[in-house]
């Protein structure tokens, strides 16, 4: 009865200190398939959902997040590890409905290593939430690994041969809180939207405080009212960038700011953790080497088979073609 009441407890002082994340802005409903690498990430009591955050995975025991969705106000405490109320939900376009959704593969959270310079500012402001949290990542180990299929996939993460582009979608479990007149807004589904990034000194308003592990986008004429808004949902989202192979994560949602443009109308500034910047800290704890390795060989065994198989129609055919080409002969 102890261990329940201080469960009970430390799930209302995280509820309380999450109640400001923020929900993906507008965009479009995912389609089935879209994103089989996007993870739902829930701190739960009973049928309560407490709060809710986004994710990848990274490997096929590993999820990439934020580190507020971990630890702010107060440290997700280990026992609702111990007693599986942090939960991970995938293999589905849909967005989690309840704790045991029959539409996902769910996994739970053993334990989740913050980065050791994470650190935040307590002020609630309403315009800014998330601007003030530094070095806002974090990974999540499973107590038992997500087997890759068709339903599941990993997010690769970037290399020496990528780089971050100008245009890319940021995904999220949120609803839209702008368009309110898109009739899709209540959606039960992933959606995404596509954002342009901008350098700190094209940006129309300057960030409360300065990151250097962070970059942003920036959507104007965003009604003055709708500026601030905030629901807990989708901080750790991805920041994805299209290389033509697939998509390559480079960003971690972590919050946003507003800033005015008149009396009715402003811009908001996404914010997202720089991946490439932390990649020392997620080997540190994944091991990604090794998966990467597995990764290249099953790449390469799976282009070997096919064109293995390329090779063997190539010749069925060439055969059929000699084999008519005789008895065509023969005929004659």
């Amino acid at each position: 009865m102890k261990d329940f009441l201080q469960v009970f407890l430390a799930i209302c002082l995280i509820k309380s200190a999450h109640t400001n994340l923020l929900k993906i802005v507008g965009g479009e409903v995912a389609t089935k398939g879209q994103f089989l690498f996007y993870v739902e990430l829930r701190v739960s009591q009973s049928q309560t959902i407490a709060y809710n955050c986004g994710g990848t995975l990274i490997h096929p025991k590993w999820i990439l997040s934020a580190a507020q969705c971990f630890e702010r106000e107060h440290v997700t405490p280990s026992m609702m590890f111990a007693l599986d109320l942090v939960r991970a939900y995938m293999g589905s376009e849909k967005t989690v409905q309840d704790l045991n959704d029959i539409n996902f593969i769910i996994r739970y959270v053993e334990k989740a290593y913050v980065h050791s310079k994470y650190t935040y500012d307590t002020n609630r402001d309403v315009h800014s939430p998330g601007a003030r949290h530094l070095y806002d990542i974090a990974v999540a180990v499973l107590k038992q690994p997500y087997q890759l299929n068709q339903y599941i996939k990993t997010i690769k993460l970037p290399s020496a041969e990528t780089q971050l582009c100008s245009k890319g979608i940021i995904i999220g479990s949120g609803q839209v809180t702008f368009l309110l007149e898109d009739p899709t807004y209540k959606s039960r589904q992933i959606r995404y939207a596509y954002l342009h990034i901008k350098p700190v000194n094209k940006l129309f308003g300057k960030p409360p405080v300065s990151r250097e592990t962070a970059f942003f986008s920036e959507m104007e004429n965003v009604k003055v009212s709708d500026l601030g808004f905030g629901s807990f949902g989708d901080q750790g989202s991805p920041y994805l960038c299209d290389i033509g192979s697939g998509w390559v994560q480079y960003g971690v949602f972590s919050g946003y700011y507003t800033s005015s443009k008149s009396k009715n109308y402003g811009y908001f500034h996404p914010i997202y953790e720089s991946v490439d910047k932390h990649m020392g800290f997620i080997r540190s704890h994944v091991p990604l080497q090794s998966y990467d390795k597995h990764w290249r060989m099953r790449e390469k065994h799976k282009y070997k088979q096919k064109d293995l198989r390329e090779k063997s129609n190539s010749m069925r055919k060439r055969l059929s073609f000699m084999y008519l080409f005789i008895v065509n002969l023969y005929i004659m």
